[in-house]
This record gives structure tokens, sequence and C-alpha cells, in this order.
């Protein structure tokens, strides 16, 4: 084989495994959320329904993964994990008879924020009454301050009232 031939032969494999790596502006473009977070009560604008009294999130990354564990009124609340792919996703359910809900969501970075859109369903088992779309479900967008000292969340849906915004200190 050629020297030239040889060259060319390299080139082409490096060139073919470059591409399918990340670029440095899509690893910029999609922040590391993790770490410890404790919730600003002070800088948050929740509905006056929430007794939220303080809220400790702690965020981890793994690969396209984010999951989210939440502690609320000193109490171990949930754990929210999601994929980053802007695939919908079964997320929980919950059964109170006869209703049955569902939430589906879809995750996806917009620009240096993370998106979760819900979707939910509601059935009266076992016959379906209620299939919601993505209008009518709700939004979290999750993004870092400038200086990586606090993280927050808006929540928004179709019932204003659910409404807030919660901004959490880096602890």
């Amino acid at each position: 084989m050629s020297n030239l031939l040889r060259i060319a032969l390299l080139a082409a494999v490096c060139v073919g495994f470059s591409s399918s790596l990340p670029c440095a502006g899509q690893i910029a473009a999609t922040p590391d959320l993790s770490g410890t977070w404790v919730l600003n009560l002070q800088k948050s604008k929740m509905p006056k329904s929430m007794t939220i009294e303080s809220e400790k999130v702690v965020v981890v990354r793994m690969g396209s993964i984010v999951e989210f564990h939440f502690t609320t009124n000193g109490k171990r609340a949930k754990t929210y994990t999601y994929s980053v792919d802007g695939k919908e996703h079964f997320l929980s359910e919950m059964v109170s008879s006869p209703n049955h809900f569902r939430d589906y969501y879809k995750a996806k970075w917009q620009g240096t924020a993370l998106v979760v859109t819900h979707r939910m369903s509601v059935e009266v088992t076992p016959i379906p009454i209620y299939a919601a779309t993505d209008e009518d479900g709700f939004t979290e967008r999750w993004s870092l301050s400038p200086e990586r000292r606090s993280l927050t969340r808006t929540f928004t849906g179709r019932e204003a009232a659910l409404n807030s915004l919660t901004v959490y200190d880096k602890q």
C-alpha cells in the first residue's frame, strides 16, 4: 500500500470518528446542572396554595440523563429522571379510583436551558375519557445563572394559578 493511500485512508477514518463527537459549541450549550441546590424563598414566586417551607434539590447528570431528587419540608419527596432527547417518555402514573392519571414528558435543551414539557392523560377506568395534548400539560424550564450560583425553575401551564418561579442557591 502506498504512503499516499495510507494517509488518505487514515484521514477518512479520522474525519468519520471526529464527526461522531459533539463539537465544543454543543457541549457549551448544555450546561451541567449537577449539584445540591437549596430553595431561596425570598427570590421565588409561588402560588399561595403551595406550602413549601424549605426544599433541597440534588441534580445528577449522567450523559443525556438528568435526575432531580427533591427533599421538601425536611422529607424526601420525589425523584424525577429525564432522558434529554426530545422524544416522549412515560414519567409517572397515579391511580385514584376511578381516575387514572399518566404523565408523559419530552425533555430537550433550548440554548442553555433544560425544557421539560409534560402531557397529562386522564382515564376513568377502564374507559379513556380524556387524553391531553401538549397544550393541556405544563412546562418546566431549568436554567443556571451566568455565575452558576443559582438555578431557576419556571413552571408554566394552562392554569395560571399553578405557575411558579423557584430559585435555588448552590449549596
